[in-house]
């Protein structure tokens, strides 16, 4: 049998940390055949709470394969001591990766008991190689899913050349602070909550929408992949989980079917380069300029191929892809 973990919270409420993405590879597993084995939540360690969970999987049998997706709010050393017992017992339990502090701060210990371990990148997996993970354990999806099941046609938004550069996500200046320092040679609009800053010609509200809704309410040139608290680079812990990560900003643009502009050390620069679906720069302030002197032909075809890129992503592709080799 095939299952994956889901935390329960105390009223009852599923617990869904990283919202949509999570939302979304369990979306795909359900459609593969795989159950969802619900799980209270467990923050403090005690012998009651792991004996608690482990309740939960008595019924599990030598060959069952577990999803878990982590972070989880349940105890690192309960989980540890779970993976234990059940790979003991022959059940094949896969580790998928989401928050990179978890990789960056050197957590060997939760690849010990895992069959294997699902990362965002080949960038990712080498973080885990240099912790002697076993590189046959370690399974990089490439890119991370965005499913978007009305979706139609190549494009979800308005797009135009002439349009406003698009930044979706965290808007605070604690989380964002870059967004409070935007070049005035080029014009953003911002989505998502919580902007503290002034809206005029230079800088428009493009509203909140819940993920699912907010393809269809994309209205811009391009999608800007960035992080930190200046737009001359990406600094700090920020550029450092940029190096090996596929942000969850560059899912939604490209599954949109929307070109992007990301940072030109990121992990990502490489793979907007080769598939031609937009285009990297140093500095933010970089943008006005490329925009301005490129032609309609050049971004017509980067739109082109942003929606080729985006077609699978919409369908869970890379999900799928990465679950048949561990079940082949």
């Amino acid at each position: 049998m095939k299952y994956f973990l889901q935390e329960i919270a105390e009223d009852g409420q599923k617990l869904n940390k990283n919202g949509k993405v999570r939302r979304d590879f369990e979306a795909v597993l359900k459609s593969m055949g795989f159950v969802e084995v619900a799980i209270p939540q467990a923050p403090s360690v005690n012998l009651g709470a792991y004996r608690n969970i482990r309740d939960n999987f008595e019924f599990f049998r030598e060959g069952d394969v577990l999803i878990v997706q982590l972070p989880l709010t349940t105890s690192a050393a309960i989980l540890r001591r779970l993976f234990k017992s059940l790979s003991r017992r022959g059940v094949r339990t896969f580790l998928v990766v989401r928050d990179l502090d978890i990789i960056l701060e050197g957590n060997k210990s939760y690849w010990k008991h895992c069959e294997g371990v699902i990362v965002q990148n080949e960038k990712t997996a080498m973080e885990l190689i240099k912790q002697k993970v076993d590189v046959d354990k370690i399974i990089p999806l490439d890119l991370t899913d965005y499913l978007i099941p009305d979706s139609i046609s190549g494009s979800c938004g308005e797009y135009g050349l002439k349009e406003p550069v698009i930044i979706s996500g965290k808007l605070t200046r604690e989380e964002a602070g870059y967004i409070y320092r935007l070049p005035d040679n080029c014009r953003f609009r911002l989505y998502g909550q919580k902007y503290e800053g002034q809206i005029d010609d230079h800088i428009l509200a493009g509203g909140s929408y819940d993920p699912d809704d907010l393809p269809f309410m994309l209205k811009g040139s391009f999608g800007l992949v960035w992080d930190g608290p200046t737009p001359m680079t990406c600094l700090g812990i920020a550029g450092e989980k940029m190096k090996i990560s596929d942000p969850y900003q560059l899912s939604l643009y490209l599954a949109s079917g929307l070109p992007v502009i990301v940072w030109s050390e990121s992990a990502i620069a490489d793979f907007v380069i080769q598939k031609g679906c937009g285009f990297t720069v140093s500095s933010l302030v970089e943008i006005g300029y490329r925009i301005k002197s490129m032609s309609e032909k050049t971004y017509k075809n980067m739109r082109r191929n942003a929606e080729d890129i985006g077609i699978p992503l919409r369908d869970g592709c890379y999900i799928r892809v990465a679950m048949n080799k561990i079940l082949k």
